[in-house]
């Protein structure tokens, strides 16, 4: 039920499907998650025109079952479309930067100045940061109504998971009361 969790970045609100059809292509369904920047990318890499340095990466490897690794995926609410445009204008100008380590995925993809949710998505794990800097960890595939925060208790979860969730934890911008 979109509303439950407000104007947000839980999965029931970021979760959107996207249909693509390329021709002469069979049809196949990636139920990993994905960012929106990568829909550029995507289609200049089906007309076979390879994308800018700096851009996103394609979902065509995803499309056609060669690549099975888990992507990080960002997202954080927006203010108004004027501040969340010039925003995307300033991430993708600092992507190239996230390859060389100087930035953290939240410097790279900043959408705008002021209070914002971020979240970072890999697998089963999503990590949400509240503007008032409360975290919440949640388990898509126990939870996937993310019901039960695990953030609190996040120490006691099996090794492998907890190395997965405090990687997406470092993610997250380290005051987020001040995004650039």
């Amino acid at each position: 039920t979109v509303g439950f969790h407000t104007v947000t970045t839980y999965d029931e609100v970021i979760h959107v499907p996207l249909i693509v059809v390329v021709p002469h292509t069979k049809a196949q369904r990636v139920t990993q998650s994905v960012e929106i920047r990568s829909i550029p990318a995507t289609i200049l890499d089906i007309v076979g025109v390879r994308s800018p340095q700096g851009i996103a990466s394609s979902l065509v490897p995803l499309m056609r079952g060669t690549e099975h690794t888990n992507r990080v995926v960002v997202s954080r609410t927006a203010l108004g479309r004027t501040q969340a445009l010039a925003g995307i204008e300033q991430g993708y100008a600092s992507l190239a930067k996230i390859h060389d380590g100087t930035l953290s995925l939240f410097e790279a993809t900043t959408t705008y100045k002021g209070s914002a949710t971020n979240s970072v998505l890999q697998g089963p794990w999503h990590v949400l940061q509240r503007p008032d800097g409360a975290t919440e960890v949640y388990d898509l595939q126990n939870d996937p109504n993310e019901a039960d925060n695990l953030f609190p208790t996040r120490r006691t979860l099996p090794v492998a998971a907890r190395v997965e969730v405090e990687f997406l934890l470092r993610q997250l911008p380290t005051n987020p009361q001040q995004t650039p």
